[in-house]
């Protein structure tokens, strides 16, 4: 991905403010040179997220993949999702959890030692 930005965190409001019809040109230009991540992420997600610009308005640099964009877009709904399964018995006893204790799969990982936050 061009960004390391997370343009699906914005609320709409807030996207609206910067990009949206009516919006204010010059506090857009404050923030580029105030918060230049902040701006360019703002900018992802008017086009990526709200549609409220076309794709030509960012820079080849923070052009997103069609790809990439399903990703995060999968992603985002795997996340929204419960998708938490019980321990088994066995192994809730050796991590000294209830047995009835259920977790996320990236829970899961973090308590075997394979992921790092």
């Amino acid at each position: 991905m061009a960004s390391n930005s997370d343009f699906t965190t914005h609320k709409r409001e807030s996207v609206v403010e910067v990009f949206g019809p009516g919006s204010d040109s010059r506090k857009a230009a404050d923030l580029a040179r105030r918060d230049p991540a902040l701006y360019n992420s703002l900018k992802q997600a008017a086009v990526y997220e709200f549609g409220l610009l076309p794709e030509e308005m960012l820079n080849r640099a923070s052009r997103v993949k069609k790809e990439d964009r399903e990703a995060r877009h999968r992603a985002n709904l795997a996340a929204q999702k419960d998708e938490s399964f019980p321990l088994a018995p066995a192994l809730a006893d050796r991590l000294g959890v209830p047995a009835d204790t259920k977790v996320s799969w990236e829970t899961f990982q973090r308590l075997m030692g394979r992921q790092n936050d």
